[in-house]
């Protein structure tokens, strides 16, 4: 990602305002989680997706190619890789705690 240039103060709590166009950017709504933590030297914020939401997006989008390869005869050969690779990807999520962080 591109460097911004902002620069903002930290007040007496510790807290920072993330800029309005970053949040835009991130679709991160007010009261929602954000996750801090530090890598190499550095502080990073990341909008918090729980495990679990995850995986609830990945069983939705199997039904949905479930449901959609039901109605496409000629590509339903082309619908079942995805579904495969999703299921794939179901597959390593069921193997993490709801607790873990992606």
């Amino acid at each position: 990602m591109k460097k911004t240039g902002i620069i903002r103060k930290c007040d007496d709590l510790g807290r920072i305002v993330i800029p309005k166009e970053i949040r835009k950017t991130f679709e991160i709504q007010e009261g929602e989680p954000i996750e801090i933590f530090v890598q190499d030297d550095a502080i990073v914020l990341k909008k918090y997706i729980p495990s679990y939401d995850v995986k609830t997006k990945i069983q939705n989008a199997i039904s949905s190619i479930q449901e959609l390869s039901e109605y496409k005869g000629s590509e339903a050969q082309d619908m079942k890789k995805i579904e495969d690779y999703l299921g794939l990807a179901m597959l390593e999520f069921e193997k993490l705690d709801t607790d873990t962080k992606i």
